[in-house]
């Protein structure tokens, strides 16, 4: 999901100033409100209610660098997400996506987008020890992880949980059962269609998570 990488871009600017030492993400998923349980109920089965909190603190090492990038095709808008109730009140009130439309899209354009992240910063791919990337089911998951050269296993948070869109990166990180320093990517695409991709640091024997079922 796109959002939760521009809400991290958000916090990075943030820690950027001498004062600010800590910053907290917050995110909330609702999206069962705006899915037609009796028009798709496969949809509605498959997506989970959710939100999570990430306190992020600023690293005091200058030699350890992150990198984010974003690239919005705004102008398949339109054509991937028909307009919503929750921005225009004249519209639906569901959700309604072309997922033939996104898919196909995804496929052709992210492999591409992924191998520019690499070069502008100067990135190896072989450097990094995980890499965790957004997509709503195993199918999509599997093919984008072929299209990019990557090793697929089934994803879990999408077993134990369903898709819990901005939240699920979080969630992996919160499961991942690694330890020591990592160095990871992060990367998404979503509704815009809009692509992410973010390269940082994480040392697992700090990191501290967990997941409540409520």
């Amino acid at each position: 999901m796109p959002w939760l990488f521009t809400e991290f871009a958000s916090s990075f600017l943030a820690l950027n100033q001498p004062s600010i030492k800590k910053a907290v993400l917050i995110c909330a998923s609702v999206k069962s409100k705006a899915i037609d349980a009796q028009k798709d109920k496969i949809t509605f089965l498959n997506n989970s209610d959710s939100a999570s909190a990430i306190l992020i603190e600023k690293n005091t090492n200058i030699e350890e660098k992150s990198c984010f990038s974003q690239k919005i095709f705004s102008n398949r808008c339109i054509e991937e997400t028909l307009s919503y109730s929750g921005l225009n009140p004249n519209s639906s009130n569901t959700l309604k996506t072309n997922n033939t439309l996104a898919f196909s899209f995804v496929m052709q354009n992210y492999p591409i987008f992924f191998q520019e992240f690499f070069k502008h910063f100067d990135l190896e791919k072989n450097s990094f020890d995980e890499f965790f990337i957004y997509s709503s089911d195993n199918f999509s998951k599997q093919k984008l992880y072929e299209k990019l050269n990557l090793h697929f296993t089934q994803d879990n948070i999408l077993k134990n949980y369903g898709n819990t869109t901005i939240n699920k990166l979080p969630l992996e990180l919160a499961s991942y059962i690694g330890g020591g320093d990592k160095q990871i990517f992060l990367g998404s695409f979503g509704t815009g269609i809009t692509f992410n991709a973010c390269s940082l640091k994480i040392n697992f024997d700090k990191f501290q998570g967990f997941i409540k079922v409520v």
